[in-house]
């Protein structure tokens, strides 16, 4: 079975479930922050955990999205 997910809110939970969620299944982050939607989709990270970016680049590779819509 394959799952579609929207996570709302792209702060440090949103954004590591996105992103190891991402790596598995179809992802869109939402956040209303347009900076970070910006960032996010050049594949950086605003914050630092260990491996995140790594992760972060595979799952937008993989088919994860960011929107401020």
């Amino acid at each position: 079975m394959h799952y579609k997910v929207a996570v709302i809110g792209l702060g440090y939970v949103g954004l590591s479930l996105s992103t190891f969620l991402g790596t598995k299944t179809d992802v869109i982050g939402v956040d209303s922050d347009y900076e970070k939607i910006r960032l996010l989709s050049k594949g950086k990270s605003y914050f630092y955990e260990p491996k995140l970016e790594y992760y972060l680049k595979k799952s937008i590779r993989k088919g994860l999205r960011f929107s401020n819509d």
